[in-house]
């Protein structure tokens, strides 16, 4: 965050004004009772939240290029069904970095709860099997 600031303050100056009516400056600023007027935490929430696809911002980090909403991509989707072939400046998406320890974590709980959701299941089964059987003696 510090590094973006470093490098791109304007931008983020004026992205914060017209898209979130905050100044800046509000970042050296105190309130009546002491408290920071803005904060890192909240730029960093503005910037992630509230800027359209289309800011300048966006678009200095995205060779710029607009980022695509949901109606690009539907409106790709409409293209590349017409045509029979994917729209060409659709953008490929992004794969998440995978932890192995955490995938291997994720795993281990998930056949946990299918085995527990089998076990119960089995139960379940016999009882009623139990149950069938008692009531035609």
């Amino acid at each position: 965050m510090l590094h973006l600031l470093d490098e791109h303050e304007d931008l983020v100056e004026a992205a914060l004004r017209r898209y979130c009516g905050v100044r800046y400056t509000d970042r050296w600023r105190v309130d009546e009772q002491g408290q920071q007027r803005l904060t890192l935490r909240e730029i960093w929430v503005y910037l992630q939240e509230a800027l359209p696809g289309d800011s300048a911002i966006v678009r200095h980090f995205n060779n710029g290029r607009a980022r695509w909403g949901d109606q690009e991509y539907l409106l790709a989707d409409v293209a590349g069904i017409l045509a029979g072939k994917p729209h060409p400046a659709r953008p490929k998406p992004q794969s998440l970095p995978v932890n192995p320890q955490e995938k291997d974590r994720v795993d281990e709980i998930r056949a946990k709860r299918i085995a527990e959701k089998r076990a119960r299941e089995a139960a379940a089964r016999e009882q009623h099997e139990q149950e069938q059987g008692g009531e035609g003696s």
